[in-house]
């Protein structure tokens, strides 16, 4: 292995090995496995770059994880599957998605060889491999829909809205509060707010979706306002009837004060 290992393991094994060096009249021999292993190794990336080509699918093994993405192992070369395109979603770690030792199946997206002693590039993506969640939008998120979401990013004019992994909509400053246009987003929201929003427009063909935040504010107001409406006409009627229970008291009262004289 070219990789350091306990040399325990390999008691009792038949392998082959390079002589290096001869010395004391052939008493002393150095020999070493790492050249030939460096020699199948470099045969084999050969063989699996024969076979790479910018959109072929492939299979490997996640062999380790760093905060920029995944590497993979093709059978001889790693390929690196970029965060960006794990998914549609935003995972914040590529543990998230993947783990090391899982196999998965990753299109190529880029090939770069290097100069003579540089590094060859391997792009990979599960990302092109996985629905477009465009495609079905118009079906989950019909017009008119009200949804929770997570606000993901803040700008000047608006804020963008995430309703599915990959899946973004745009709610402007100006549906994003009853009391009218608001100067900054941050004023009303911050990002990782789970809101509620409802779908004004759709356009998947452009890959946007207008939202707005101001249908579900008026609808918890007008709630709020028909719960205290309710409130206020069940306080008049329970003394609405009170005041009846009072009057029959005293009406039997005064009868029955007639009836004694």
């Amino acid at each position: 292995d070219l990789r350091r290992a306990e040399p325990g393991q390999y008691v009792g094994q038949r392998l082959r090995f390079r002589v290096t060096q001869i010395s004391a009249g052939g008493r002393n021999v150095v020999v070493s496995r790492r050249h030939i292993l460096a020699e199948e190794a470099a045969a084999q990336a050969a063989t699996v770059w024969e076979r790479l080509a910018v959109g072929a699918v492939v299979r490997g093994t996640v062999t380790s994880l760093r905060d920029f993405g995944a590497f993979v192992d093709l059978g001889g070369v790693e390929g690196l599957i970029h965060v960006t395109e794990l998914g549609y979603g935003r995972p914040r770690h590529p543990s998230e998605v993947v783990q090391v030792g899982q196999e998965v199946e990753a299109q190529v997206v880029k090939l770069e060889r290097a100069a003579e002693g540089g590094r060859d590039r391997i792009s990979l993506s599960l990302r092109a491999l996985a629905a477009d969640p465009w495609l079905s939008a118009a079906e989950r998120f019909p017009v008119g829909t009200s949804v929770r979401g997570t606000v993901r990013r803040l700008e000047p004019f608006g804020a963008f809205v995430e309703l599915a992994p990959g899946l973004d909509g745009l709610v402007h400053v100006s549906r994003m509060s009853l009391q009218g246009r608001v100067a900054h987003p941050k004023n009303v929201v911050k990002i990782g707010d789970e809101v509620e929003v409802t779908v004004i427009t759709l356009e998947p063909e452009k890959r946007r979706i207008s939202l707005s935040m101001v249908e579900g504010a008026r609808r918890a107001r007008d709630d709020a306002e028909a719960a205290a409406r309710r409130e206020d006409r069940a306080a008049i009627t329970e003394k609405t009837s009170e005041g009846k229970s009072l009057g029959t008291l005293a009406d039997l009262l005064a009868t029955s004060a007639k009836k004694r004289r």
